[in-house]
């Protein structure tokens, strides 16, 4: 029971499995890859996956964890299953 008990809070403390993000290319060079940067030296167990398009993406139904867009007056990020901030 000692040991499951380690073990789980070693799985709390360190974030891991894969990040899924979507976004177009402006979000991606003006914001993401310094952020991303820091991230991935941050939490080295966790993969990113990015994809950069054009058009609008559904994230849930297409599996991302977040989608990032651009527009005239910012960056903006929604997060799956919830509202835009």
């Amino acid at each position: 029971m000692a040991k499951a008990a380690d073990e789980l809070r070693d799985f709390n403390a360190k974030p891991s499995g894969t990040l899924r993000i979507n976004s177009d290319a402006a979000a991606a060079e003006q914001v993401l890859w310094l952020l991303l940067l820091k991230f991935i030296a941050s939490f080295p167990d966790v993969q990113v996956e990015m994809v950069s398009e054009r058009g609008l993406v559904d994230i849930a139904e297409h599996g991302f964890d977040c989608g990032i867009r651009s527009t005239e007056i910012g960056v903006f990020l929604t997060l799956c299953g919830a509202q835009p901030i």
